[in-house]
């Protein structure tokens, strides 16, 4: 399993359980939100790729999904500090 909080849990927080999710994030376990958020965000840019390659050609797609992965990795770093 990967763990995408791979801090400590804070003491007396080991057990506790409440409805906002906050023992599955200390477990390192994502919430619902993050997997479904990924999926629209790959579907959206997978759309714009495909159609710019069947109009504009496959420098166009792959250009397109280049600046994708360069537009996510500025928006993690920004988002991360």
């Amino acid at each position: 399993m990967v763990r995408l909080y791979a801090g400590p849990v804070p003491a007396g927080e080991e057990g506790r359980v409440d409805r906002s999710g906050e023992r599955a994030r200390a477990r390192g376990r994502p919430e619902l939100w993050l997997p479904v958020l990924v999926v629209v965000v790959n579907v959206m840019a997978g759309v714009v790729s495909g159609w710019l390659f069947w109009r504009a050609g496959l420098e166009a797609g792959i250009l397109a999904h280049s600046f994708a992965h360069v537009t996510a990795a500025v928006i993690w770093t920004v988002v991360s500090v």
